[in-house]
């Protein structure tokens, strides 16, 4: 009974650390790449194991899940070259 407890209070932990190691690893996401998510848009300053930190334009800190992050759509504007080569 406990070990079924514990599991089903970390579903939301594991499941955003397996989408920062997969944002991380896929190279979707870097540090100082323009993206805008759900309407915010900045430039991120932190990729965790559990959250995304991303400077707005006006200097405010958005932290969003990295599982959120991940189920998407966010636009990243500056991985063109990175993620599908040179144009």
């Amino acid at each position: 009974m406990a070990g079924l407890t514990i599991s089903l209070a970390l579903q939301t932990t594991l499941s955003n650390i397996i989408a920062g190691v997969l944002l991380f690893s896929d190279k979707t996401l870097r540090l100082n790449d323009v993206i805008s998510y759900s309407g915010i848009k900045g430039i991120v300053v932190r990729v965790g194991l559990r959250s995304t930190l991303i400077r707005t334009q006006e200097g405010n800190i958005a932290i969003i899940g990295n599982s959120t992050l991940m189920s998407g759509p966010f636009i990243n504007y500056t991985a063109e070259e990175r993620l599908v080569g040179k144009p």
